[in-house]
């Protein structure tokens, strides 16, 4: 598979700054924690973590573990850690808003916090907006679709249609379409029709 060959290459990347007695670039760390957690399991990510944390640079250290745990805890759905960890940090990179803000709109979400999804939602969608040229394209888009599709479902969530959910089953499975978490996305879809529900509505701002 592309992605075990591919996380194969960044752990010899790792053992070679390893060997030379280097530090890990941060993105190396980032992208095979992130990468890990479905390919080798939760268990294997935290020792990966642990292992390679003092080989950080210390002036960013703190800040990649802190998003590394937190992303941990919400691939385990312990979203209230999750949400816990990122709401008390300090930025770690120039663009760590877009690291850390979507993390926990989407660990708002799950916890059916809608008060604080929807103004974090309108935040983020400004914010996109504003500082767009900052993100590599494939990042912007995939960000921009799941800020779109996020209140399609809220509003399944509200009340849950067959016509609706098939909609955005389409959407989130079409493979040209790019969203940033998308197969957490996909997961939150298919639990609304094992579990379909009405919940009370708060409504989304323009």
């Amino acid at each position: 598979e592309t992605k075990q060959i591919l996380l194969d290459l960044y752990l010899d990347n790792v053992a070679l700054h390893e060997q030379r007695k280097e530090n890990i670039p941060a993105w190396l760390f980032d992208v095979i924690t992130d990468m890990s957690f479905g390919l080798k399991g939760e268990h294997w990510v935290q020792q990966f973590i642990n292992r390679y944390e003092s080989h950080l640079l210390p002036d960013v250290r703190a800040g990649w573990l802190m998003y590394a745990r937190a992303r941990l805890y919400f691939y385990q759905a312990n979203y209230p850690d999750a949400i816990a960890l990122l709401a008390n940090n300090q930025p770690f990179h120039e663009q760590h808003y877009f690291y850390t803000r979507p993390l926990m709109l989407y660990a708002y979400f799950a916890t059916a916090n809608y008060d604080a999804f929807i103004a974090l939602l309108d935040t983020l969608k400004h914010t996109l907006t504003r500082r767009k040229n900052e993100l590599a394209p494939p990042k912007y888009t995939a960000l921009k679709n799941s800020l779109a599709i996020l209140p399609k479902l809220y509003k399944l969530r509200q009340h849950y249609t067959p016509a609706l959910f098939n909609t955005l089953h389409t959407q989130l499975h079409n493979p040209q379409t790019p969203f940033h978490y998308k197969t957490w996305l996909q997961q939150q879809l298919a639990a609304m029709k094992q579990q379909p529900k009405t919940m009370p509505a708060i409504k989304l701002r323009k």
